[in-house]
């Protein structure tokens, strides 16, 4: 039985900017870009010409996310005939992603030959899956050293309705004192008493 993805949201990732990342280029600046995968599906920034180590793409790359349907499968046709497990009660749940909540992010050095990689890293979507949207640096790394910094803005739209909100009554807006029934003023406060008793 297959069923046909659905779509859950669009995730949106704004690559702004970068910083000390290696020069790959023994004479001149390099040309940097990124290449961001989601689910398997790659998309790229355009090249900075002489970018160096610290270029600005401020660049918008979407993709379209889908619910996983194994997952989907899973909960809802166990083997044992179990009943699916209930969705986590701390905030929203966390969706089920196809391809997982990993976004895979890597810089290059723009070549007419072959591109040179400066650096890439591995970005857990669970946060921005969660809250809506998160920014922060990235650490790229290259045979497991150092490659500079990514920072990247993330935003999800989510394809399900919000959830409906509760109206919390307001209180009247009075501007006058009131102590509660029947209590004057004077009678909450014991220094309010004595300041009248002194004049």
């Amino acid at each position: 039985m297959s069923l046909t993805p659905r779509e859950i949201g669009t995730l949106i990732v704004v690559v702004l900017k970068a910083n000390h990342l290696p020069n790959k280029r023994h004479i001149g600046k390099q040309d940097p870009y990124c290449v961001v995968t989601v689910n398997g599906e790659k998309r790229r920034t355009k090249a900075i010409k002489r970018g160096g180590q610290h270029p600005e793409w401020d660049e918008e790359i979407r993709f379209t996310l889908f619910e996983d349907t194994d997952d989907v499968l899973a909960r809802t046709a166990r083997k044992d005939g179990s009943p699916p497990p209930l969705p986590p009660k701390n905030g929203s749940p966390v969706k089920r992603v196809k391809g997982g909540k990993l976004m895979k992010l890597a810089c290059f050095a723009d070549d007419s030959r072959e591109p040179d990689l400066i650096g890439e890293t591995d970005v857990d979507l669970t946060e921005v899956l969660t809250k809506g949207e998160t920014d922060e640096w990235f650490t790229l790394t290259n045979k497991d050293k150092f490659a500079g910094k990514v920072y990247l803005e993330l935003t999800f739209w989510s394809n399900e309705p919000p959830p409906e909100k509760n109206p919390t009554p307001k209180p009247a807006k009075n501007n006058k004192q009131y102590g509660g029934p029947g209590i004057p003023i004077s009678t909450l406060h014991p220094m309010s008493n004595m300041a009248s008793k002194i004049r």
